[in-house]
């Protein structure tokens, strides 16, 4: 399958909003309370507006068989250093979208090398992103592009009795 991927532009903002439906809808059902099922597009097309204009933000577009894809939305970060940790200098994936027609053809790949090779062009050594731990099939597709764990959010629902929504063998 032929991908061409390119830096998005603000004549883009339609197809951003169109594919984020999908990224947002999954996010949504998985995690309810993290997510909204009913945004305003208005504000995802200002939000993203405003991202395609900041300098350490990147929004690349991937257009296969003629039309948009898919997208990766990623931001370079610079941490000062504290006592406790270095200076940390990173590129984040905020967002990484396929249209479910296009999974399994190389999409996501290619919008990983883009924002691989933003991080590289950057001076940047580590690229990071973080996934729901149900979304089983993004983190299958993580683990086979190199990423590993590094580190864990627990989460104890107090409106349960205090039990935790989550479990591990002992």
């Amino acid at each position: 399958m032929n991908i061409h991927v390119r830096q998005a532009t603000a004549t883009d903002l339609d197809s951003i909003l169109i594919l984020n439906r999908e990224v947002q809808a999954l996010h949504a059902s998985l995690e309810p309370e993290h997510f909204r099922s009913d945004v305003d597009e208005g504000e995802v097309r200002a939000f993203f507006a405003g991202r395609l204009e900041k300098a350490n933000h990147g929004i690349w577009l991937a257009e296969s068989l003629g039309r948009p894809g898919g997208y990766v939305w990623f931001e370079k970060q610079e941490k000062a250093g504290t006592p406790f940790s270095p200076v940390r200098r990173r590129v984040y994936v905020h967002h990484i979208v396929v249209a479910a027609d296009l999974r399994r053809h190389g999409v996501a790949s290619t919008l990983l090398r883009c924002a691989e090779a933003s991080a590289h062009g950057a001076g940047m050594q580590r690229i990071v992103l973080d996934s729901w731990a149900a979304n089983v099939g993004a983190l299958a597709f993580f683990d086979s592009e190199g990423f590993a764990s590094l580190s864990m959010l627990l989460l104890k629902d107090l409106r349960n009795d205090g039990e935790s929504r989550f479990r591990t063998s002992a």
